[in-house]
């Protein structure tokens, strides 16, 4: 009996172990011959546009523009949500062919911006909130490209005082004005840094912190000015202060409140950092390092004094306790857990529990402890936003899911196809309105509910 219970074991492994790789080689096919944008088509369209452009639209103050929203958190407050989807999914407003990129749009002012690849230019695209039309575009002559993801820009253009600051994925770091869409001053963090590129490009968005610009690099080398982290004056780009020697990752800082103390939160190739904002110095760390530095996911804060990483590849997931005492930060391991591991998104706390993409698949999380509550609804690599205790899921293959929040389990309550081929981009929300878009398309949906909603 013992034999045959361990054989059983044997054999749902192995099976576990195949559908893994099954779906793993499936991502991989989808990720390396995912079809290039078609900018014939797309400049043909974009000069329709001109010929009979409309004076821009005028909208309340911005509310969505930074990398995942106010407080990078995917949090959507804004306005409510329609909740009851209609059988063939929300109504769209327009939809725009655009160029390759793997970042978010943000939106102020009427505008809706996106980085994206314009055949050998790396572009800031700026597009009308109403209605869709290109409005203008800043370009600057960069191509990145690998065998694996393909050609594009990474970062998401954060907008602040009617400035976007643009990190392109070689390293070129634009401060554009928007309202006159002029660059206000350039340059490049990996030079700047002594840094040499990280393997599938720089990811990071620049983070704004009263009068700096944080603006992660890349791997550093062995000179005097080697930094993975600069701050930058945001008036002209001049480097106030120089941090971290290690390897960057591909995940965003973030502003944190800790401890009662405002500090700067970063997961770098090797570990969690906790970095005084004014100055750069290290007040805290712990390890964590994923094979090959792939850390994508963002940092969560758990209140006051608690942190949760979580990573793919094998890695899982763990919550830090952050304590201070007389100065002296101390970060220790609550658990660690390899049954939760969020690759390219970010989790999302809500009430007691933490929503995430686990390798894919929708799992809740109690991060008091670590353990799974429940794992259910393939949704592939894709990336979520959190409103009115629903998620908005955008699918691997270009599925838009709602699903209520719950601990109990999956409550999937709407989905239909809103892109087509690969879409990891992460999602926006403003004015009513959600922002989807991949490597080709930018569609605008409504959000905002029926009456009867």
């Amino acid at each position: 009996m013992k034999r045959s219970k361990l054989l059983l074991v044997a054999v749902v492994a192995g099976l576990v172990a195949v559908l893994w790789n099954v779906r793993q080689v499936e991502f991989a096919r989808r990720a390396v011959f995912q079809p290039a944008p078609d900018y014939d088509a797309l400049e043909v369209d974009r000069s329709r546009e001109v010929a009979h452009a409309r004076p821009e639209s005028t909208w309340p103050t911005p509310t969505w523009t930074d990398f995942r929203g106010p407080g990078r958190a995917g949090v959507y407050v804004e306005t409510p949500i329609r909740t009851a989807w209609p059988a063939e999914g929300l109504r769209e407003l327009w939809r725009q062919p655009v160029g390759a990129g793997y970042g978010a749009v943000t939106i102020a002012n009427g505008r809706v911006l996106a980085l994206e690849q314009r055949r050998d230019d790396e572009a800031l695209v700026a597009y009308d909130l109403g209605t869709g039309d290109e409005l203008w575009s800043v370009r600057w002559p960069t191509r990145y490209s690998d065998a694996f993801s393909g050609e594009g820009p990474r970062s998401t253009p954060v907008q602040f005082e009617g400035v976007a600051y643009v990190l392109g994925a070689t390293g070129e770091l634009r401060a554009v004005a928007t309202a006159t869409h002029t660059t206000v001053w350039r340059t490049n963090v990996l030079e700047l840094s002594g840094s040499s590129n990280l393997e599938y490009g720089l990811a990071a968005s620049p983070l704004v912190v009263g009068e700096l610009l944080l603006v992660p690099t890349g791997e550093p080398g062995d000179g005097v000015d080697a930094a993975s982290l600069l701050a930058l004056s945001r008036a002209d780009g001049s480097v106030v202060w120089r941090a971290l020697a290690e390897r960057a990752s591909y995940s965003s800082p973030l502003l944190a409140t800790l401890q009662g103390v405002e500090v700067v939160l970063l997961a770098t190739a090797t570990r969690l950092v906790v970095l005084d904002p004014g100055t750069g110095a290290l007040l805290g760390s712990h390890p964590w390092a994923i094979d090959g530095g792939f850390t994508c996911s963002q940092p969560v804060v758990l209140g006051d004094d608690r942190v949760l990483l979580s990573g793919g590849y094998g890695m899982g997931s763990t919550v830090v306790d952050v304590a201070l005492a007389n100065g002296v930060w101390t970060l220790t391991e609550r658990w660690r857990s390899r049954r939760y591991k969020t690759r390219f998104d970010t989790s999302f706390p809500v009430g007691e529990h933490v929503y995430g993409l686990d390798e894919g698949i929708l799992a809740c999380l109690d991060p008091r402890t670590g353990e799974r509550v429940w794992k259910d609804g393939r949704y592939g690599y894709g990336q979520m936003l959190l409103a009115k205790d629903h998620l908005v899921v955008l699918g691997e293959t270009g599925e838009l899911v709602l699903v209520r929040v719950s601990p109990q389990a999956l409550d999937e309550r709407a989905r239909f196809q809103a892109l087509d081929e690969l879409s990891m981009n992460p999602l926006a929300a403003a004015h009513g309105r959600l922002f989807v878009r991949n490597k080709l398309e930018l569609v605008c949906y409504e959000l905002w509910p029926e009456e009867a909603d």
